[in-house]
């Protein structure tokens, strides 16, 4: 496993994972020792020092010369820092999405490509109290089988209120599984036999958000957020929920 590589995603800088990976393997060490052990300038690596002690990874002990050593945390500070960063920015997350915005009165459109990215379109519906949907449940279990249990349930532990349109082609196997997993919130109603070949297309709807993302590849989606957009696809997909 490579050890550096994980540790970069968590957010290190390599300096940082050098005297880290060092304190961790070595124990009490001087900052003369960490400097020539992992080849980090000295005056940079008191620095680097700082960084992880404000980050809860490393501790600092004073000898009885009043010498300044260093050892590195617990490994499961890990843990504890990334719930900490976790905590901070869904403190912020209101004042982070007041800033973002566009030209007012103009819809604002991002697009997704790949499944890594389409799923994070799934994710960004769970802020939502309401999610409407049209497409294939079939297709999404067989897309994205763990990804889309974890969703479901997420929803369901969330009481969010979905009302799904499903393709006629859907097994009713995978209709019963997904409303198993979301609950009692979950109400469903399936499109008729006419409506042909299954789709191939998934269309969320959430908040002032219209998303529509293919399952097919190249798997890509588009959101569009926009509250007069998201206004009339609420309209007709409630009635068309509601006549089915």
């Amino acid at each position: 496993m490579d050890i550096s590589a994980h540790l970069k995603e968590f957010g290190l800088k390599p300096t940082e994972i050098k005297i880290y990976l060092y304190l961790l393997e070595n124990g009490i060490s001087s900052p003369a020792q960490i400097a020539k052990g992992t080849g980090v300038l000295r005056t940079n690596a008191y620095h680097v020092l700082r960084e992880l002690l404000e980050a809860g990874l490393i501790e600092e002990q004073s000898g009885s010369s009043d010498r300044k050593t260093y050892i590195a945390s617990d490994p499961s500070s890990l843990v504890r820092a990334l719930d900490t960063r976790r905590e901070t920015i869904t403190r912020i997350l209101p004042d982070l999405r007041s800033l973002y915005t566009t030209e007012k009165n103009k819809p604002r459109i991002k697009f997704y490509s790949g499944l890594k990215q389409i799923q994070e379109i799934y994710l960004s519906a769970l802020e939502a109290k309401e999610i409407f949907t049209l497409g294939s449940p079939e297709m999404l279990y067989k897309l994205m089988p763990e990804f889309t249990e974890r969703w479901t349930a997420e929803v369901r532990r969330r009481g969010i209120i979905s009302r799904d349109i499903a393709s006629h082609s859907s097994k009713q196997s995978a209709i019963e599984k997904m409303a198993r997993e979301i609950g009692p919130q979950y109400s469903v109603v399936s499109l008729p036999a006419t409506q042909g070949p299954d789709l191939t297309t998934d269309l969320l709807l959430w908040d002032n958000n219209l998303a529509l993302v293919t399952l097919v590849e190249p798997f890509f989606g588009t959101i569009i957020s926009d509250p007069h957009t998201a206004r009339t696809f609420r309209m007709v997909l409630k009635i068309l929920h509601g006549k089915l």
